[in-house]
């Protein structure tokens, strides 16, 4: 019996998402994301052995995105491999590309002879954790000035400091440039990875014997914020929005377009004033949807009075380190509703397992 391509189709979508909500916040607010995770990827690449309908079906799944490493050579087998992807059928099925460069590379050159044949959406430049970062920049920024990406709507940029973001308004690269890049975007990824403070290295650093880099020091990522906010300025079409940092950088200066109507907003390790936030959701509230905080200090007032801001929203977690903080704010509320007289609420986060809810609320009572 014949079996239609729509079956191999329905498998293959629940290979690819099967792990899908344990992945990044962020992925899922994002268009062109494929998040599929390293063992799904391994299952898809396996349906391509199994007969020839699988593999169809299966590689357009694995080729919307691809991490492509260069090691310093331009006539390398990472760019041998995009070639022949760019002259086969499915190059029309790439939305996005994870460039890990080394500095010796020529990204432009890459680029260049990709554009025409692969609807780059989504372009992710990350750069090597150690060396030759100055030069890298330099080679992101080239690229994205010379090559015309016309449907490249979500963008990723990682740089080691604030600092470098001035580049992208420099005189080798025109703000008109820059503005034409920013304001396709409908998503907007901006992450600052190297420490600049030492109380904050002291803080968040996982490795005890990290340090501080003399030139970074020298240009602390909190003088140099303005940067990235003059990015987001300049994107006024917006979905989606993700700053992170090292450092915790002050926020209160971020002005927003007047026409952004946010759906997502991310931001790890900033630190704001109360009534920042508030404002925010307050104008984003008719579109946002996602708002994910990791690390986010209060420079003035409590949390308390952003949280009852955002009390009428809907409350959604996707991480299980979520439920037993959210079952004791959950008692609390109880606690407060029949101190008013009012019956308590019923159902709790994790209300539905019982056996989970018991052994979440004694891991939370045990910290507190």
């Amino acid at each position: 019996m014949q079996i239609p391509m729509e079956i191999y189709d329905q498998i293959v979508f629940f290979v690819a998402n099967q792990n899908s909500g344990r992945l990044s916040h962020q992925q899922a607010n994002r268009h062109y994301s494929v998040p599929t995770s390293g063992a799904a990827r391994q299952e898809l690449a396996t349906l391509c052995l199994v007969n020839q309908n699988f593999c169809r079906s299966a590689s357009f799944a694995l080729f919307r995105h691809i991490v492509a490493r260069f090691h310093g050579f331009r006539e390398c087998r990472t760019c041998q491999l995009l070639e022949e992807l760019s002259c086969s059928v499915y190059a029309s099925c790439v939305r996005q590309i994870d460039f890990k460069i080394h500095p010796a590379e020529d990204l432009s050159y890459m680029l260049n002879d990709l554009q025409y044949v692969l609807d780059l959406a989504d372009a992710f430049f990350h750069l090597p954790s150690k060396i030759h970062k100055e030069i890298c920049v330099q080679r992101v920024l080239m690229a994205l000035h010379n090559i015309q990406l016309p449907d490249l709507t979500e963008l990723h940029v990682n740089f080691p400091l604030a600092h470098q973001f001035e580049q992208f308004f420099s005189t080798t690269f025109p703000p008109s440039r820059t503005s034409e890049i920013l304001h396709r975007l409908h998503h907007l990824g901006l992450c600052v990875s190297a420490f600049t403070n030492t109380d904050d290295l002291r803080r968040f650093a996982s490795d005890v014997q990290a340090s501080i880099l003399p030139k970074h020091e020298a240009l602390p990522n909190a003088n140099h914020n303005a940067h990235l906010f003059q990015m987001v300025n300049l994107a006024p079409n917006l979905k989606s929005l993700a700053l992170r940092s090292e450092d915790m950088l002050p926020l209160d200066a971020l002005v927003f377009p007047p026409s952004l109507r946010l759906r997502s907003l991310s931001l790890r390790r900033m630190c704001l004033s109360s009534e920042v936030p508030i404002a925010w959701i307050t104008g984003f509230k008719p579109t946002l949807r996602d708002l994910i905080l990791e690390w986010v200090g209060l420079q003035s007032a409590t949390w308390r009075e952003v949280l009852q801001t955002i009390a009428s929203a809907e409350i959604k977690t996707r991480s299980p380190h979520d439920w037993p903080a959210l079952g004791v704010l959950r008692q609390q509320v109880n606690r407060n509703r029949i101190v008013e007289g009012l019956r308590p609420l019923v159902s709790t986060p994790t209300g539905h397992k019982p056996h989970l809810h018991r052994k979440l609320m004694a891991r939370m009572s045990r910290r507190i």
